[in-house]
């Protein structure tokens, strides 16, 4: 049950501290379905810490592609954490389409969190479209975490599109967790 699967997933992510490819050979052996994508989760965040070319490479070899997306995703978001601008030019490598959105999406969040004007001025470079109201409305909403008043200019200081309509959403949803009379203001 869930006690088993957490387990399987701390014993893949603390595997994965001294030996990734060891431990992703085993979760590869012994688990499927939702073990799996715990397992891979687990292992993908780990391994993007401390060697995410050799987790990316990795990657290649995986024949599932759900599976596959969401490591590259994880590997790239852990990666952002200290050298976000290089886990983005990896991104902006894969094939355009949904493999590259999640992986722009989860480097932008993780971004956002360590330096949301720089995660926004990347994103607002982005084409209109879905995908951008998404990057945009992640990084507002994180940026609305660590400082929502510097959110809120940022907002104040952008045109009416659908973009902006979308960041706000994220926004005022995610202020109102932290300054709910601030939030009030955008609703």
């Amino acid at each position: 049950g869930h006690a088993k699967n957490n387990a399987l997933s701390n014993m893949i992510s603390n595997w994965s501290q001294y030996d990734p490819l060891a431990a992703a050979e085993f979760a590869l052996r012994e688990t499927q379905g939702d073990r799996l994508t715990m397992a891979l989760g687990s292992l993908s965040w780990q391994w993007g810490r401390s060697d995410p070319k050799g987790a990316l490479e990795w990657a290649d070899k995986l024949s599932n592609e759900g599976a596959k997306e969401n490591f590259v995703a994880n590997t790239l978001g852990a990666w952002a954490e200290s050298e976000p601008g290089s886990a983005m030019a990896y991104a902006e490598r894969l094939k355009a389409g949904k493999e590259q959105d999640n992986a722009r999406l989860r480097v932008l969040s993780q971004w956002a969190n360590n330096n949301p004007q720089a995660a926004m001025n990347w994103a607002q470079q982005m084409p209109e479209g879905a995908t951008r109201e998404n990057a945009l409305g992640s990084v507002v909403g994180q940026w609305a975490d660590i400082d929502p008043n510097g959110a809120a200019r940022w907002l104040e200081s952008q045109p009416s599109s659908r973009s902006k309509d979308s960041a706000i959403r994220s926004f005022s949803q995610r202020a109102a967790q932290v300054d709910p009379e601030s939030a009030a203001i955008w609703a």
